[in-house]
Order: C-alpha cells, then structure tokens, then sequence
C-alpha cells in the first residue's frame, strides 16, 4: 500500500475529513451553546480544537500502517520518527 495507491489515499482523505468536519461541527455547537448559555459551550469548543489538533497525528499514524502493510519499511520507520517528534513536541508544549 504504497503512497501513490488509492486506498491509502482514499483513507487518509476519509480520515482528515472527518477529523475536520468533526471539529468544525463541535466548535459550532460550542459558540451556540456558548451564546445561549455560557460555559458548558467551552468544553464543546476545547473538545473541536483538540480533534483538530490531533488530526494531523492520526493520518500519522494511518500512514506508517499503511506502509507497513506493504512492507516499506523505510517510510513506515520515517513515519514513526514524525510521530516520536510530535509526540516530544506535544509533551513538552504539554509540561511548559
């Protein structure tokens, strides 16, 4: 399932998708519930912005099992080595 081969694609675009329309759908829903009520509206609007944060981790993630399905192994280990980076740079973002 190289790169170039449509299901993996095809899954990386469902993924981002739906991790974007997702996230847009809760920050509405927050900024409405927000206006017509107040704080509860924040936990929905904190809740869209962490998928959409995290998004970008996900189609990672899909990727490096993508590769490994096929058997590249050089793209799956770059993969996990971006994850491994994020995951450091979200700790520390976490911990400051």
């Amino acid at each position: 399932m190289a790169e170039n081969d449509p299901r993996l694609r095809v899954w990386v675009h469902r993924l981002l998708l739906g991790g974007a329309a997702l996230s847009g759908c809760l920050m509405a829903a927050g900024l409405l519930a927000y206006g017509l009520g107040g704080a509860p509206g924040l936990s929905w609007i904190r809740a869209g912005l962490m998928i959409l944060m995290l998004t970008p981790v996900a189609r990672v993630l899909v990727l490096a099992a993508g590769y490994a399905l096929e058997g590249d192994w050089a793209f799956c280990g770059i993969s996990l080595a971006v994850l491994l980076l994020l995951g450091a740079g979200i700790l520390l973002g976490v911990s400051h």
